[in-house]
C-alpha cells in the first residue's frame, strides 16, 4: 500500500526551511487579508463553509505551514472578520491534527470556538438585519400581489 499523506516530518531545519516558513506565513496572511474579501465579493456566497484544520500547526506531524496557536487563532479571526464584513454566515468544521498527544489537538480546535464566540455578536446582528430585510421584501411582494389581485378582480 502506498501512502502519499501523511509523510514523515523532518526533525532538522535549515535557514531555507525557516525562510520558507516565513514565506508561507506571509502568504497565508496575504491570502486571508487581501484575497478572501475579494473572493467573497466576487463569489457572493450565501453561506461560507470553513474547514478550520489544525494540521497547519508547527508541531503537527503533517503540518507544513508551521503556524503557532496564535497563528491559527489569527487565521480563524481573519476568516470570521472577512465573512462578517461581507455579510455571509459561516458553518465551520474542525479537522486535522495528527499528533499523538490529543490534548494539544483539542486545544487547537478550541481556538476556532473562541474566535467564533468573539464574532458571534457581529454575526447575530448581521443575521437580524438579513431577517428584517427578507421580511420587508416578503411584505412588499404581498402588497404587490394584493394590488395585482385588486386590478384583476
Amino acid at each position: 500500500m502506498t501512502v502519499l499523506y501523511p509523510s514523515a516530518k523532518r526533525q532538522n531545519y535549515s535557514l531555507d526551511d525557516v525562510l520558507l516558513t516565513v514565506h508561507k506565513l506571509w502568504w497565508l496572511s496575504q491570502v486571508l487579508q487581501d484575497t478572501l474579501p475579494k473572493l467573497l465579493q466576487q463569489a457572493r456566497p450565501e453561506l461560507v463553509l470553513y474547514n478550520a484544520g489544525v494540521d497547519v500547526h508547527k508541531d503537527d506531524a503533517l503540518g507544513k505551514l508551521a503556524l503557532t496557536n496564535d497563528g491559527i487563532a489569527a487565521r480563524d479571526r481573519l476568516v470570521f472578520a472577512a465573512c462578517t464584513e461581507y455579510g455571509a454566515p459561516v458553518a465551520c468544521a474542525i479537522g486535522g491534527g495528527y499528533q499523538k498527544d490529543h490534548q494539544h489537538i483539542v486545544e487547537r480546535h478550541v481556538l476556532l470556538h473562541r474566535a467564533a464566540a468573539e464574532f458571534m455578536p457581529a454575526f447575530a446582528a448581521m443575521m437580524d438585519t438579513k431577517r428584517a430585510a427578507a421580511a420587508a421584501r416578503a411584505a412588499q411582494r404581498r402588497r404587490q400581489h394584493a394590488s395585482v389581485q385588486a386590478v384583476v378582480s
